[in-house]
């Protein structure tokens, strides 16, 4: 044993000393004044004794004291009962705290376990102590070397996506993880921008469920190294037409928008529905419109707006066309009068239906009707239907209005629930009538300014007041 180490042992058991007197004279050393005592015996460092008649022999004897030490000294040790003082060493029989201590981890490092590498067992240890941050244990007759273990943690990223929790839900797109945990994640996907594929930088994920790489949602084992996948998302324009005379299709399949992907081909069609004598006059583009590109083999003869049916590739931004018809007769054998006087108010949306006064049929053409007969009949039959002095509703609105005035203001099923109608009285007509099934609404949205033809006056006045 090196001579430092002896020095150093000898010095350090100072701590404990016990003396222990042996005669080696014939005489004893005699009893001190007051007898032996707690201050004054033989296991003390310093004592006072009557000197005996004769030479007195004494040998100072010492108990040995051990270390105890974690190896990269990321641990804290105490004896019990006095955990304000940090030590290095014990006598055997000690009870000893091990600590490692809070400033030792962090959101990236957590305590794993201890193990032992010394010599000696540990006498009396804490039941499963290997895991416990803080432990006690007896000090054996030997030196005690532990070593504290650490689990690194790493991050998971998800860019257009989210970590999905324990239960089902989804939050952060950011978190800490411990190696080989398992780890959910979700993509983000909408009809503007659908999921395509996962992609990922770091160190790849552990053990992902099959065809994760294509799965919008996928499981795998956190590795032991940072993850950051991000959801690829494709690009796709919608392709929109306003038609409600005519059945559309959009690449064959009956439909009225589409989402389309940049430089695809699509095809349009649309065919006049049966109850109409028109004739098919162009497409138009709305405002905000992207112009439909002309495909490989060009355009139909006469161009793709005259067209009842073209193919276009897909440019980068939205396509929104309007169908434009051009009325014949209600007989398909009279001609219409170009001097017939137009209803100002109609717009794009007739359609054929019954009434009291006979057919109505109508068409929209540069955002005005040319209809025979349509202003005269129309004003006739709401002039026979309406109560007198009426004057002719204009909007959806006023017309709620007058049908729940006419029919006694009835008080609604339920409370009036639309977020575009702040009126009182006009919000109990609008949820009235949609109880009643006279005029329909889009989700929680009436749209009372919304306009309102005068055939569709008719339709809704004769829902609510069925002729006897």
């Amino acid at each position: 044993m090196k001579q430092t180490t002896l020095t150093q042992r000898l010095l350090s058991a100072l701590v404990a000393l016990c003396m222990v007197l042996s005669v080696c004279a014939p005489a004893l050393a005699a009893e001190p004044d007051g007898d032996w005592t707690s201050e004054n015996d033989k296991n003390s460092k310093t004592f006072t004794f009557k000197m005996p008649e004769g030479d007195v022999s004494l040998r100072a004897e010492y108990r040995e004291t051990y270390r105890i030490f974690e190896t990269a000294g990321k641990a804290e040790f105490f004896a019990e009962g006095a955990e304000e003082q940090k030590i290095h060493e014990a006598l055997p029989g000690t009870r000893i705290i091990a600590k490692v201590p809070d400033s030792e981890l962090n959101d990236y490092r957590q305590f794993n376990m201890w193990r032992l590498f010394s010599e000696k067992e540990l006498v009396e240890p804490d039941q499963n102590w290997q895991g416990k941050q803080s432990f006690r244990f007896t000090m054996p007759e030997g030196d005690v070397e532990l070593q504290a273990f650490f689990t690194t943690l790493y991050d998971v990223n998800v860019t257009h996506g989210t970590i999905v929790d324990g239960t089902g839900d989804t939050g952060t797109s950011k978190k800490i993880v411990k190696p080989g945990q398992p780890v959910t994640v979700r993509a983000e996907s909408t009809e503007e921008n659908p999921f395509l594929q996962w992609t990922y930088t770091g160190t790849a994920p552990v053990e992902p469920d099959d065809g994760w790489q294509t799965s919008p949602e996928f499981t795998f084992k956190m590795p032991n190294g940072n993850v950051t996948l991000e959801a690829q998302r494709d690009q796709l324009y919608k392709v929109s037409i306003n038609d409600s005379l005519g059945s559309v299709t959009i690449n064959g399949e009956p439909c009225s928008s589409l989402w389309v992907k940049e430089g695809e081909t699509v095809t349009v069609a649309t065919t006049l529905k049966d109850g109409y004598w028109m004739e098919f006059k162009q497409w138009t583009a709305q405002d905000g419109s992207a112009a439909p590109v002309e495909p490989d083999d060009g355009w139909p003869e006469g161009g793709w707006q005259t067209s009842t049916t073209f193919t276009f590739k897909m440019p980068k931004g939205p396509v929104e066309l309007v169908a434009q018809w051009l009325a014949s007769s209600l007989d398909p054998e009279q001609r219409i009068d170009p001097d017939e006087p137009l209803d100002e108010d109609f717009g794009v949306e007739p359609a054929p239906m019954d009434t009291t006064g006979g057919t109505i049929a109508a068409v929209a053409v540069g955002g005005a009707a040319i209809w025979g007969g349509y202003e005269i009949a129309t004003r006739v039959i709401l002039h026979s239907l309406l109560p007198e002095g009426t004057v002719i509703p204009a909007s959806r609105g006023q017309l709620a209005l007058l049908v729940w005035n006419t029919a006694g203001r009835p008080e609604p099923a339920g409370a009036p629930a639309f977020a575009d109608v702040t009126d009182p009285d006009m919000a109990k007509a609008a949820q009235w009538c949609t109880e009643q099934g006279t005029m329909g609404a889009k989700g929680d949205r009436f749209e009372p300014e919304g306009w309102t033809p005068k055939f569709k006056v008719i339709e809704v006045w004769n829902k609510a007041f069925p002729a006897a």
